[in-house]
């Protein structure tokens, strides 16, 4: 069945694991005929933003490799003639996929593609072995890299699996298999296909409910339509998508000009909805913060609390944020071991000095802007779109907008230690197009975009 398919073998490499904050620093194609390779493309990509240590670590790349390479952009119409027509195949095809299609969308060209995973197939192939990762395909099989982890040497690997698999098993086996992974999910018995029809392509977030309206689940993703079907895949494991095919009887969804806001949405719609099947975000309140405590002898302490986010506490005096008690208890072990004892065994300065050092690396980053801030995601024609005023790190208003005007979406100007981890990610990645505000300017902007002023 594979000699029957156009494949287009699609490796990225990238500076690191979201499409929405991270960006392609280096892109492989294999296009694969009738089984024969026809085409190949690799290039290095400029990602607009410094490359992390760690990703050079794993890949060898560095930001003076890329400097002189070409933006995304600047490629995107000879990647997308190249992958036209062609079953998008790659080892974990959500993450390649998902970057290179929000790559497109950047450039203003639409891309959707049936994928081909071939995790998912190396499984279904090979399932007397538990794991299928490239590298441990690399060792199974015996197969030649000259490079791991660059983009054309670990997509030629992808081909090299293809074709081992091709030549050592019965060609109905791997029809099967790959006929089970490209074939339209089943849907639910209470669902028909006219309630897929509403789902965008694009981002945003979705709910799924049960008979009695109850929310079971709620998701976010840079293609709604796409993970949604893939809740109803046929080679799924997790009990959890098992579950959701009982159960839902409905599906709400939300869409979004960008990631940040389905970010955004996301986790507030699991905290309010608290949905059966949500593991993250459902309980705020199991977090965990370390604040200053009374000085005991002119020396430092710390105390332990649960967050609240209903009583507002100043961030300076959070020490720390955990995620269970647990961790919390061990961090303040830890330290006080580090810190020794301060009753009349050193000088208070000397001791609040080493105690202010062992908390550092726990404290929440302090707000990098001297003021609010605004950042906006909208349509290419800029007609619609959201707006999001933050100030230190508490979303104060999310509002939306379209040809009838503005109108306010949702927030609470609560702390939430989710949107805080958030934004420390994707703050240095929007640069100039964070829009900053004094505290003044920032209420006359409210009300100007309200029609209030």
């Amino acid at each position: 069945m594979l000699d029957q398919l156009s494949l287009a073998i699609v490796d990225v490499e990238t500076t690191g694991s979201s499409a929405a904050f991270d960006r392609v620093i280096e892109i492989g194609i294999h296009r694969i005929e009738q089984g024969r390779l026809v085409d190949t493309f690799s290039s290095l990509v400029h990602p607009g933003c410094r490359i992390p240590r760690m990703i050079t670590q794993i890949t060898g790349l560095t930001d003076a490799d890329v400097e002189e390479a070409p933006p995304f952009a600047a490629l995107a119409r000879r990647v997308h003639g190249l992958l036209a027509g062609c079953v998008f195949v790659a080892h974990n095809a959500r993450f390649d996929y998902g970057f290179v299609r929000t790559e497109f969308e950047r450039a203003g060209l639409p891309y959707r593609a049936v994928c081909l995973c071939t995790v998912r197939l190396s499984r279904l192939l090979y399932p007397e072995h538990r794991r299928h990762s490239l590298a441990t395909l690399i060792e199974r099989f015996d197969f030649a890299v000259a490079r791991r982890h660059r983009a054309l040497d670990d997509a030629a690997v992808v081909w090299q699996f293809l074709q081992h698999a091709r030549q050592s098993l019965p060609a109905a086996r791997i029809a099967q298999a790959v006929q089970q992974l490209l074939q339209a999910p089943i849907l639910p018995a209470q669902l028909k296909p006219a309630d897929l029809d509403a789902l965008s392509e694009g981002p945003g977030v979705y709910v799924f409910y049960d008979a009695q309206d109850t929310p079971l689940y709620v998701g976010k993703s840079a293609d709604v339509r796409g993970r949604v079907l893939a809740h109803f895949a046929q080679d799924l494991r997790a009990d959890k998508d098992r579950e959701l095919t009982e159960r839902l009887t409905r599906i709400e969804a939300h869409a979004t000009h960008g990631e940040l806001g389905a970010l955004l949405l996301e986790a507030q719609l699991i905290k309010t909805l608290k949905p059966l099947l949500n593991r993250r975000g459902r309980m705020p309140t199991e977090l965990i913060i370390a604040r200053q405590g009374p000085l005991r002898r002119g020396c430092q302490t710390a105390r332990l609390s649960p967050w609240n986010p209903e009583i507002p506490i100043p961030l300076e005096e959070v020490l720390g944020v955990f995620r269970s008690r647990l961790q919390a208890q061990q961090a303040l072990a830890d330290i006080a071991a580090a810190c020794g004892a301060c009753a009349g065994q050193e000088a208070p300065a000397r001791y609040n000095a080493r105690f202010a050092m062992a908390w550092a690396p726990h404290r929440l980053k302090p707000w990098p802007y001297e003021g609010p801030i605004v950042l906006e995601e909208c349509s290419v024609d800029h007609s619609r779109g959201h707006l999001f005023l933050f100030d230190q790190w508490r979303l104060q208003q999310a509002l939306r907008y379209d040809e009838a005007g503005v109108s306010r979406w949702f927030a609470d100007g609560t702390f939430d230690y989710d949107r805080y981890r958030l934004l420390l990610r994707y703050l240095p990645a929007a640069g100039a197009s964070v829009r900053r505000l004094t505290l003044s300017t920032a209420e006359q902007w409210l009300q100007e975009a309200l029609g209030q002023a």
